[in-house]
């Protein structure tokens, strides 16, 4: 009986390995561009990762590119009414770059393994959020996005001085 307890509990162990490994793989870029609503075909990959697994497919979803000034230059030229101008709004700018306060801190969601932001703060350039959360009333507004305890957001954020473009994936 105690054989039969013990490989039961391994045969459960290895049907669910593939639903629960965090195995790191990469983003399509025609997703990214249908996500985006924006051509980014030109855009040279300076990083493209992606952590979505389990079952629920909790993860991030983060791909960096580099354009030339004249293929950015155009990017911008096709920018939708959802992408505004930098700074980032104070939510989402807690959520890329972490906040200090006088009594607490919140740090970035997307951090590298010592907790410090994964990227530099943008000083001009353009953002657009969307906000994927099953109960949200404006998914183009980031106004709830710290009152729920799940997230499901995509952000990504155009860098007009280093012509680069970061989008960020996130959903727990």
């Amino acid at each position: 009986m105690e054989k039969l307890f013990v490989w039961f509990f391994f045969f459960l162990y290895v049907i669910s390995m593939p639903f629960s490994s965090e195995t790191e793989q990469t983003v399509p870029l025609d997703f990214v561009a249908e996500d985006l609503q924006l051509d980014i075909s030109q855009g040279e990959i300076l990083e493209n990762r992606d952590t979505h697994s389990g079952w629920l497919g909790d993860g991030e979803s983060i791909v960096i590119l580099s354009f030339t000034p004249e293929e950015y230059a155009r990017l911008e030229e096709h920018l939708t009414e959802h992408w505004k101008p930098l700074p980032l709004t104070k939510n989402l700018s807690c959520s890329v770059y972490g906040e200090h306060g006088d009594n607490y801190v919140r740090e970035p969601m997307f951090k590298d393994e010592e907790g410090n932001p994964l990227f530099d703060p943008i000083e001009s350039g353009y953002y657009y959020f969307y906000d994927r959360f099953s109960d949200s009333t404006d998914p183009y507004s980031d106004s709830d996005l710290f009152s729920r305890s799940s997230y499901n957001f995509t952000l990504a954020i155009l860098d007009s001085n280093a012509h680069t473009l970061q989008y960020l994936r996130f959903d727990t």
